[in-house]
């Protein structure tokens, strides 16, 4: 959050969206389709840890959680 405050959102209200779900239920595909996000997704592939990235939609600004 430190490096996010030495942004240009620093200031703006943000949002924050994440899926939770069972292993390999397409939740990192559903963030791709839903917020033009980048996360890796193939057959088989498990995502391991945390990753985020930040959209911005309608002039609002969200922090998108892939678990």
């Amino acid at each position: 959050m430190e490096e996010l405050n030495k942004t240009k959102y620093f200031g703006k209200q943000v949002y924050v969206v994440s899926v939770i779900g069972a292993q390999s239920s397409a939740k990192s595909t559903l963030l791709n389709y839903l917020f033009k996000c980048n996360f890796a997704t193939s057959a088989g592939r498990c995502t391991k840890g945390v990753y985020f990235t930040i959209a911005e939609c309608n002039g609002k600004t969200i922090i998108v959680i892939d678990t």
